[in-house]
């Protein structure tokens, strides 16, 4: 009988039924698409850190230069350098090979340290170098060198004004190549980000070899060969593989971490550590037990490299997690009410019949029980609505392939990407402005959002729904419940 009832009077007052199901339907719809593309966008920023950091990697570990490391470092060519022609014009070429200038090296014993952690499952040092090499003609006074140019003259660090009067024009170029030691063979760090295209990988055997792995992009570029001979820090180290990557700050060259601080006068020394935790729920407490092995060390967890992911997709976080989950709740909160409001709205159209039934025997709890059930009814329409309606939008978004752009920290010359030849600059200094030009730079990496649906996700829209549909119908119900038989049946409907 409780339900025949409750049918009924669905049925009878079906305006209030429809609108009451269709506020709820929105809200919930509303509530899943916001839960879904926040879980999305979280998604997306994990793929950009794993398409920078390596798959895995849950924390890094880094030092920060100190002033005097980070001082701007610049190439200086005295009397006597280069080879002359008979003409008097003066070749220079140079070539340095350092250690990146955004982190200090630090002794490779913090790997140790790092790997004894309570928590951590497996961590990998790097190695990340920056390779600029200096070269062009330098013409004698009065001359142009290879193009005339008398008015801007070279400068070297270290010249004096008499030195400089000596010479005339010229034509330097600079070009930077970022190169990379990692160990041979792991699963973590930069390696993980790589795929082979020609050639292998860098096996656990090459440690200490000379054999390198050079990006797809490098090698199109300098028209690099596999099986080739490179030049990295002045040695010749041979190309064993072609390697793409879903990141886009590669590194130019891949080294066994031993040959890069060989190669670069740093034994013994490492700026980046990749950490991956052996519980993804640890993460924290491993990052903060780190820092207190290491406290000179910056440690950073998944999180807070997730913070500077710059760009639309970083928009798009701050807009999900702010506007559109204050939105939903704003919406469900006005769907709330508006059950509340129509269901005490049909209590009090209904004094007549409540007085009855009271009068027939009814008890309160009855009653109240009774509008509840209404009540939910209302809400399980609006809920089931609500669900296909979010599918549906989901659906819709999933379809669109929205393309997001996660921004992280890559390597550059004066803007250009990392691996792109330096400028030639006729009777002047090389674009980039010599050795220290190396700056950071923001490198973009697009994800295709994909908004998941989860039964979490279903499950949470149908509670929200239900529960605003109970909440009115107890209201309604302890509002019937006080009515008194007698008034409730002297009252015309």
């Amino acid at each position: 009988m409780l339900m025949t009832y409750a049918r009924r009077e669905l049925s009878r007052r079906h305006k209030q039924t429809i609108v009451v199901a269709v506020g709820l339907a929105i809200a919930v719809a509303l509530l899943m698409v916001v839960n879904s593309v926040s879980s999305g966008v979280s998604k997306a920023q994990s793929q950009v850190l794993a398409a920078v950091y390596g798959v895995g990697t849950d924390i890094t570990v880094t030092q920060r230069p100190s002033t005097s490391a980070s001082a701007q470092q610049s190439f200086g060519f005295g009397q006597g350098s280069g080879n002359s022609d008979a003409q008097g014009n003066t070749s220079v070429s140079s070539t340095v090979l350092r250690a990146s200038r955004e982190n200090q090296t630090f002794a490779d014993s913090a790997l140790g340290t790092t790997q004894h952690v309570n928590g951590v499952s497996n961590a990998v040092s790097a190695l990340v170098l920056e390779q600029t090499t200096f070269h062009g003609q330098i013409g004698a006074e009065g001359t142009s060198g290879a193009s005339p140019a008398p008015s801007s003259p070279a400068t070297g660090s270290g010249t004096s004004d008499k030195e400089r009067h000596r010479f005339g024009g010229g034509q330097f170029n600079l070009n930077s190549t970022t190169v990379t030691g990692v160990t041979p063979g792991s699963t973590l760090g930069p390696l993980s980000t790589l795929t082979v295209t020609s050639g292998r990988t860098l096996a656990s055997g090459d440690s200490g070899q000379d054999v390198a792995l050079v990006s797809s992009t490098y090698a199109k570029t300098n028209n690099i060969a596999l099986n080739q001979t490179i030049s990295v820090g002045g040695a010749n180290v041979k190309v064993v593989g072609i390697v793409d990557s879903t990141s886009s700050t590669v590194s130019d060259v891949f080294l066994p971490l031993d040959t890069a601080q060989k190669l670069a006068g740093l034994t013994g020394q490492i700026n980046e550590i990749y950490v991956q935790a052996a519980n993804s729920g640890q993460v924290d407490s491993v990052a903060t037990a780190i820092g207190k092995a290491l406290p000179s060390a910056t440690v950073s967890t998944d999180k807070t490299l997730a913070e500077s992911v710059t760009g639309s997709l970083s928009s798009a976080a701050t807009l999900v997690g702010s506007l559109g989950r204050w939105l939903s709740y704003g919406v469900l909160a006005v769907a709330f009410g508006l059950a509340i409001l129509f269901t005490v709205s049909g209590v009090n159209q209904r004094t007549r019949d409540f007085g009855t039934l009271k009068s027939i025997g009814w008890s309160n709890p009855r009653v109240v029980g009774q509008v509840a059930v209404e009540s939910l009814l209302r809400a399980a329409v609006g809920a089931i609505s609500g669900v296909v309606l979010g599918l549906i939008a989901i659906l819709v978004l999933n379809k669109l392939g929205i393309t997001l752009s996660g921004s992280t920290g890559g390597f550059s010359v004066r803007g250009r990407s990392r691996g792109e030849s330096g400028g030639t600059v006729p009777g002047g200094a090389p674009s980039g402005g010599g050795g220290g030009a190396l700056e950071r730079a923001s490198t973009a990496v697009n994800v295709v959002l994909h908004n998941p649906v989860s039964a979490e996700t279903i499950i949470i829209g149908l509670a929200a729904a239900l529960i605003g549909g109970l909440v009115a119908g107890i209201i309604g119900g302890w509002r019937a419940a006080r009515l008194r038989p007698a008034a409730a049946l002297r009252s015309v409907e």
